[in-house]
């Protein structure tokens, strides 16, 4: 979408682009900068306001990725760029343009990533699931909160000096070098290499 703010009329034009992407019917709207303002999410909005002062007064590219709350209440992100085009002698801007792309899919695919992380850290650190893991040798390096409470060894005592087997039942232990013997055919030792 593109807009056309004349800065002397406070008036701000937009083409159909924009209305589509704003949800507005009106083909080429035409409104007071503070039409925009309301429609800024509240969590951006002074940032917004801020940037778009800053260039203003100092001449710098205005760019700004922030959300817009339609009314329908349909939030959207956009990417929204604009320059002053035209001030007077004194400096003082009078006219600025600038593009409004929506760019909500790539802030879901970004986000997408970071909602996985946050379910797997508040997994692997809840208290309802118990998480082990080995290095190479076998030695414990991960021994979560769930792991502590269904075992009852902290992660302390046993993160980089034992493995699992050492926590194990020595009896299942043997049971399973001795069942996997047998499978695989070849002497599995009780210990580690069992589990």
């Amino acid at each position: 979408g593109i807009w056309d703010w004349d800065i002397k009329t406070g008036l701000v034009t937009h083409n159909p682009q924009w209305c589509k992407i704003i949800g507005f019917d009106d083909p080429l709207l035409q409104h007071p900068l503070e039409v925009f303002a309301a429609l800024l999410h509240p969590d951006d909005k002074t940032g917004v306001l801020e940037r778009l002062q800053r260039c203003l007064d100092g001449g710098e590219r205005y760019q700004s990725e922030h959300r817009m709350k339609l009314a329908t209440g349909k939030v959207v992100w956009v990417m929204d760029r604009g320059d002053v085009v035209e001030r007077d002698a004194a400096g003082k801007p009078l006219r600025m343009v600038g593009s409004f792309t929506d760019i909500s899919a790539r802030k879901q695919a970004e986000e997408a990533p970071r909602k996985a992380g946050a379910l797997q850290s508040a997994i692997f650190n809840s208290a309802n699931f118990s998480s082990i893991a080995t290095d190479a040798k076998g030695v414990i390096q991960i021994f979560n909160v769930g792991a502590e409470r269904m075992l009852g060894y902290t992660a302390a005592e046993v993160m980089n000096s034992i493995t699992p087997a050492d926590i194990s039942d020595p009896h299942e232990v043997v049971a399973r070098a001795k069942s996997l013997s047998l499978e695989l055919d070849t002497p599995i030792t009780p210990g580690f290499e069992a589990l």
